[in-house]
């Protein structure tokens, strides 16, 4: 491939990115109205894959994990010749793994015993809500330290200490005092920074490459 070929299909990822990310916000709200017997207190979004529009969930969970190895590929494209530390980039990559997961094998009912679809379906989870915090701050960390990247410093660290205490209180209240927290809402609110993050991230890639 021309270099000048290479330079522009380097210019089109953080479009292809952007739109994945978009596409699957759309979805995530639009299932709700779909699939309205789905209560969004208690359902986790994985839930909405057994109902009737289940495919159109995990369509939107498969353009999602396309759009995050997009995205990590040209993050560690960027970043490959610095010095930066490479370990977010590891766990991006491992994130993005737990995403394909999620998307390829659909979550067993509440009270079922664990299918092994269900059990890789919550193994990917674990690896997106629970490696996310420690990708996130490895890379503020590297945007601090670049000059390309550290306009997005401050926001991709808040982003950081927001899902961070957030994870953090709900586990402590769950799992430590037995409090029957809405677990919907706190899935929904952790995606929600995840995808600002990733948002955030993009927009600031193409502003570098363009």
């Amino acid at each position: 491939m021309r270099s000048s070929d290479a330079g522009e299909l380097s210019k089109c990822l953080p479009y292809a990115v952007l739109t994945g990310l978009s596409i699957f916000a759309g979805i995530a709200v639009a299932i709700h109205f779909l699939q309205p017997d789905f209560h969004p207190a208690t359902a986790t979004l994985s839930m909405y894959v057994l109902g009737r529009f289940g495919w159109l969930v995990s369509a939107g969970f498969s353009i999602l994990a396309v759009s995050l190895l997009l995205l990590s590929a040209g993050l560690y494209r960027h970043f490959q010749r610095s010095r930066l530390s490479g370990l977010p980039h590891i766990l991006f990559f491992v994130v993005t793994a737990g995403v394909f997961l999620v998307a390829i094998f659909p979550t067993d009912l509440p009270g079922q015993n664990w299918s092994v679809a269900g059990t890789l379906h919550q193994a990917g989870a674990y690896l997106i809500f629970y490696l996310f915090p420690f990708m996130a701050y490895g890379f503020a960390r590297n945007f601090e330290n670049s000059p390309l990247w550290q306009a997005i410093y401050l926001p991709a660290f808040l982003i950081f200490v927001g899902y961070t205490g957030l994870l953090i209180a709900a586990l402590t209240l769950l799992e430590i005092f037995g409090v029957n927290i809405h677990l919907g809402v706190i899935q929904r609110i952790l995606i929600g920074f995840i995808l600002a993050w990733m948002y955030l991230i993009t927009g600031r890639l193409l502003h570098i490459i363009s």
